[in-house]
């Protein structure tokens, strides 16, 4: 069968120019496709909001993907088009510029000081180890926190890497974090030090480029809403973030 798409993140075409494409994860929501970069692309639904590199479909679309589909099967891009084992997929859908979206409306720091964040007190990323962080992203010199913050905590994005991604936010509306530590990010990413997943999405924190939940607390008009849709991403990705943003403000 031949599927429509809603929405493609403005990043996508630059990763589907590659040699090679294979399916990396398959989860609930949808899933990954790969290059031989080792960038990530997510096709699926929008629960979790509209990423730079993922292509939106609707859910019945999403569906029979899933059903067609397994992890390291290849997947061919011509023609604008996404071939798979018996699918293709028109890569016809809006394409967003998330950079674009970006609209410096502070509203939702009211929603953000209503949250309780005691919980991480007992945790690896209390206030003194954020307050250290934050100490170390505005100096030159290395304490070695974002090594400690990186990768630490489990699932597809680490709450460590969650809270920083957090921090990049606040950075792009104000800057505060030196450049020999955005420059010190980046090689760290380099290194067997996370998850693909989070470090995609903290690469494009380091060039101001978030997905549309972080993006829709500058552009909406109902911040309470859309705090709530940050807090709902993920387990506890959401929150994570958003206590990175909290801490940094």
């Amino acid at each position: 069968m031949i599927f429509d798409t809603n929405v493609i993140g403005s990043d996508v075409f630059k990763i589907l120019n590659a040699e090679r494409l294979t399916i990396h994860s398959v989860f609930n929501k949808g899933f990954n496709i790969i290059n031989e970069r080792q960038e990530l692309i997510f096709v699926g639904t929008a629960e979790n909001g509209l990423f730079p590199f993922g292509i939106n479909v609707d859910a019945q679309t999403k569906m029979q993907l899933l059903d067609d589909i397994q992890v390291g099967s290849e997947v061919k891009m011509k023609h604008h088009c996404l071939y798979f084992s018996t699918h293709i997929v028109r890569l016809n859908g809006d394409v967003i510029n998330f950079k674009d979206r970006f609209i410096k409306n502070t509203a939702f720091i009211d929603e953000l000081k209503k949250i309780d964040f005691s919980e991480y007190e007992d945790t690896d990323f209390n206030k003194q180890q954020v307050d250290l962080l934050l100490t170390d992203l505005t100096s030159d010199n290395d304490e070695g926190m974002l090594r400690y913050f990186i990768g630490r905590g489990s699932g597809l994005t680490p709450t460590g890497d969650d809270i920083l991604v957090g921090m990049l936010f606040v950075h792009s509306i104000t800057p505060f974090i030196t450049p020999t530590k955005r420059a010190l990010i980046k090689k760290i990413l380099q290194e067997d030090c996370t998850t693909l997943v989070s470090k995609q999405f903290l690469n494009l924190a380091l060039e101001g480029v978030f997905s549309s939940r972080l993006t829709d607390l500058l552009n909406e008009s109902n911040p309470s809403l859309s705090m709530m849709h940050l807090l709902n991403v993920g387990s506890s990705s959401g929150k994570d973030t958003a206590y990175g943003i909290f801490s940094a403000i």
